[in-house]
């Protein structure tokens, strides 16, 4: 059976609450850890603290980019990482966020399916333990190989996709993707691209597990929870990105005015175009009922869930904790 995991940010929280975090997840037997890596903490640091305070949980990242460390050390990182923990490691890579690439990096996000194919290429071939020439695009290496052998067990590989092509890539390259504002109406769509990539590799598209972020906030359906949860569901639709998703689930005008609005910094008008269908829709809802059959939904469909929680003013570690107990809770019930 498809078990929970969670993806969360991390610079609001300490790393003791982090440590925290991970050992109620074990208690409350989530499978997976994987988080975020933005504007908060290194991942792999946040990692390396948790590995040894945990027996069971797979340690994964949610996602780190392919543009600020090349393949060869992102190789290093996670190898080193699953040799630390015994083998519970797996990988989630993607091109990271526009906002934080350009802003935060000042590095353009430069044709992202070239350099997330190219990236999977040499990390698989560096994570082999043998001798490696590679001569690409983007990166040529030369007779380079891990000191540190890794693990005969290799290491799972999920990418970060919203687009059809980099769905696709996932499908021809990965062993996993990592989607959001996930409803049950896209998942066709989604395993419909995983099979055109897979075609094009020869391999069983039903080999690459889907994981979608799952948005909650603690006291379902109480004002600040739903303001919350909408300010979120708001963020997303500024992005254009996500407007094809929104259109196949028959809300592109919504997403487009939400856009307009967010981009004049009138965050409180564009929350007002976010409706509570909408929330029901791209989140796991504004009820207890909602967040049960959603999350079954999903497992019976062999997807799963990344609890993502959101967080009301003042009350992140709190509502964190929250959002995993009442997940795991729904879950089972």
């Amino acid at each position: 059976m498809v078990k929970l995991g969670t993806v969360f940010y991390t610079g609001d929280i300490t790393m003791d609450e982090i440590i925290t975090m991970a050992k109620r997840c074990e208690e409350l037997g989530y499978d997976a850890f994987t988080p975020a890596e933005n504007s908060g903490k290194d991942s792999f640091a946040v990692l390396a603290a948790v590995a040894p305070l945990t027996r069971a949980l797979t340690l994964g990242t949610s996602i780190v980019n392919v543009y600020s460390r090349t393949p060869t050390l992102l190789a290093m990182a996670f190898n080193g990482l699953n040799v630390w923990t015994g083998g519970r490691v797996r990988i989630g890579l993607g091109t990271g966020g526009e906002g934080f690439m350009v802003r935060g990096h000042g590095i353009p996000i430069e044709r992202p399916l070239a350099r997330v194919r190219e990236t999977v290429v040499i990390m698989r071939k560096l994570l082999t333990g043998e001798r490696v020439s590679h001569d690409g695009e983007f990166f040529k290496i030369t007779k380079f190989y891990l000191r540190e052998r890794p693990l005969k067990e290799p290491m799972p590989i999920y990418l970060s996709a919203l687009g059809p092509k980099m769905t696709q890539l996932a499908g021809e390259v990965a062993d996993g993707i990592v989607v959001n504002f996930l409803n049950h109406r896209h998942v066709a769509t989604i395993k419909e691209n995983l099979a055109i990539g897979a075609k094009r590799a020869g391999r069983d598209p039903d080999a690459v597990k889907i994981s979608t972020l799952s948005m909650t906030c603690p006291e379902l359906g109480e004002p600040e929870a739903v303001k919350t949860t909408k300010k979120k569901v708001a963020f997303y639709c500024a992005t254009e990105h996500y407007h094809f998703i929104a259109k196949s689930e028959g809300f592109l005008d919504k997403a487009q005015k939400v856009k307009g609005l967010w981009d004049q910094n009138k965050h409180e008008a564009a929350l007002q175009e976010v409706t509570d269908e909408m929330v029901n829709t791209f989140t796991l809802g504004l009820s207890k009922d909602h967040m049960r059959d959603k999350l079954k939904g999903y497992m019976k469909a062999g997807i799963e869930p990344l609890i993502y929680p959101q967080e009301r003013h003042g009350m992140c570690f709190q509502d964190h904790l929250s959002c995993l107990e009442l997940a795991a809770e729904c879950a089972k019930g």
